[in-house]
């Protein structure tokens, strides 16, 4: 038996560690074309980091993020 945890992509109301997050995110890096990260820092600046400077496509990503949180389509798990 793996000391390891078993991570399962459930839908979850508690907040996920950070890390965990982007530990998903290195994970699964060849996944992804482009990538948005929108967040707040430890005195609560909002700050980001994207893949891409096309402003275009940033508000692209931003606007189906909220019509899919909207419609219930988001479930929060990395």
């Amino acid at each position: 038996m793996s000391d390891e945890p078993t991570v399962l992509k459930l839908l979850t109301r508690l907040d996920i560690p950070v890390e965990r997050v982007i530990n998903g995110l290195v994970e699964d890096k060849n996944d992804f074309k482009h990538i948005l990260v929108l967040g707040f820092d430890k005195d609560n600046k909002l700050t980001s980091r994207s893949s891409t400077s096309d402003i275009g496509l940033l508000l692209e990503l931003m606007e189906h993020f909220k019509h899919n949180l909207f419609d219930g389509q988001y479930d929060g798990e990395p």
